[in-house]
């Protein structure tokens, strides 16, 4: 999986409303240093883009926002916006997502799991939580009948346009 790149918009609207904020009042929410933090403007160079994005996706995860913790273990995961690659802080920073009850944080977990039944269950979990991997994890392993899970058409086609349908698309 790879990290949501900053988009970049030729009207900045969005860019200013949050920044025009930051600069009246000094501060942002976790959730708002999170948004800004994906919004650039569009002139900008790689480097100006990735010192915004960090800054504000590191401010918003010193708060204990969940999605900014996620989105930095896969930067230190992979190693992206010029960060050393740091395997062991990245796992770290996911398991903090998870025990936050991240929905996908909880279904990288489930591949940690060494016994099968803690894994179902983590998968089950992080699907009622609406993690649309572990959709179409559950869809394609009903739909093969596999991982312990029995072949079932009905419930692999549940999950699948549970899937799509949700409107949750993470990475």
């Amino acid at each position: 999986m790879k990290t949501i790149q900053p988009e970049r918009f030729s009207d900045d609207d969005s860019y200013e409303y949050y920044a025009d904020k930051l600069a009246r009042t000094g501060c942002l929410t976790p959730a708002e240093h999170y948004v800004f933090a994906h919004f650039v403007p569009f002139d900008w160079d790689e480097s100006a883009v990735a010192e915004h994005y960090l800054r504000h996706v590191c401010r918003a995860a010193r708060s204990g926002y969940v999605h900014a913790l996620y989105q930095l273990s896969f930067v230190f995961e992979y190693g992206d916006y010029g960060v050393a690659k740091d395997a062991a802080l990245a796992r770290r920073l996911m398991g903090i997502c998870a025990r936050k009850q991240h929905p996908n944080a909880i279904f990288h977990a489930a591949w940690q799991a060494q016994d099968e039944a803690e894994r179902r269950r983590l998968i089950l979990l992080a699907a009622r939580k609406r993690s649309q991997a572990a959709y179409l994890y559950l869809a394609d392993c009903h739909a093969k009948g596999r991982d312990g899970f029995r072949q079932n058409r009905r419930l692999a086609t549940f999950y699948k346009k549970r899937a799509w349908a949700d409107g949750t698309w993470t990475v």
